[in-house]
């Protein structure tokens, strides 16, 4: 019977230390002594109401473009490139509205022809593109450059596109392919 008590009141003290470690760590982060790191994913990472998930999100158009105007023209559609361009990349999306706002997030990544990624703007460092809408869906047209340097290798590249609306927790991926040359060096006699 002795033992029996002996080892309750073991379990109690450590149930004990464990909330009161607990509530010392925690007042600690309140105060801002201490600050976790948000770089781990979610333990829990369900959805066990998805009311109000629906949605929709799709890519319509994804272009590359020797330039892009500012009424997001795509001047000409191109495939190849020289090292030291800038590629335009076009898309539209179509994407539910949610409480009369859009919200869109893009990532980009570039992979050259040894398959080594070369650009890559992933979750922690995305484009954000916010609008306002009275529509259930509406379309969202996008444009941005891509840098290329003089010494990247020439062949054909990938570049990945990946959209997500974190609303509707909808994600769109698509690749395009492209040709890219080594800069152009001119002889002095050829001036």
């Amino acid at each position: 019977m002795n033992k029996q008590g002996n080892w309750a009141i073991k379990v109690l003290l450590v149930l004990v230390l464990i909330v009161v470690v607990s509530g010392v760590t925690l007042s600690l982060v309140k105060a801002g002594v201490l600050t976790p790191s948000g770089d781990q994913e979610e333990v829990l990472n369900a959805e066990f109401l998805p009311l109000g998930r629906e949605g929709a999100l799709d890519l319509r158009a994804f272009d590359l473009c020797s330039y892009i105007n500012n009424d997001l023209d795509c001047l000409e559609k191109v495939d190849t490139f020289i090292a030291g361009d800038d590629i335009y990349v076009r898309f539209l999306v179509e994407s539910s509205v949610e409480n009369g706002q859009v919200s869109l997030i893009r990532n980009y990544r570039l992979i050259d022809p040894l398959g080594k990624v070369v650009y890559d703007i992933d979750e922690r460092e995305n484009y954000h593109v916010d609008m306002t809408s009275s529509k259930d869906k509406d379309f969202v047209g996008v444009a941005d450059y891509i840098i290329t340097e003089i010494d990247f290798v020439s062949g054909e590249y990938t570049l990945e596109v990946v959209i997500t609306n974190p609303v509707s927790v909808k994600e769109v991926k698509a690749r395009k392919k492209f040709i890219l040359i080594g800069p152009q060096v001119y002889d002095v006699e050829d001036y």
